[in-house]
């Protein structure tokens, strides 16, 4: 396939061609990754290193989100639940909206 020529002469690939190129690239990357994944040694200990400075780092950030979430839906809540004279109900309704859409093990309690 040729080269088309770009504004300052230099040949550059066709767009199908850097199409293939690219998908040769992933594919060709993927099969290494593979390769080496099942490769010794197992690096087991590094793992759970990098597993626990990714955890105990992100306590903070899960916290103030979860903090910003709930907030959210308080005041969501309250106006909607305002007319209807039932102030109390936020409280459930915020635990029953974690426990049911935003929590990822709400699978292992069920």
């Amino acid at each position: 396939m040729p080269l088309a020529k770009s504004k300052t002469g230099v040949a550059r690939p066709s767009v199908l061609m850097s199409i293939l190129i690219k998908t040769s690239e992933l594919f060709s990357f993927t099969m290494r990754f593979f390769a080496r994944f099942w490769r010794r040694p197992f690096e087991f200990r590094k793992l759970v290193h990098q597993l626990d400075e990714i955890g105990s780092k992100s306590v903070i950030l899960t916290a103030v989100t979860g903090l910003a979430i709930g907030m959210v839906l308080a005041m969501q809540g309250r106006g909607a639940l305002v007319p209807f004279g039932a102030e109390a109900v936020p409280a459930s309704m915020i635990e029953e909206g974690f426990l049911d859409h935003l929590s990822p093990t709400r699978c292992l309690t069920a």
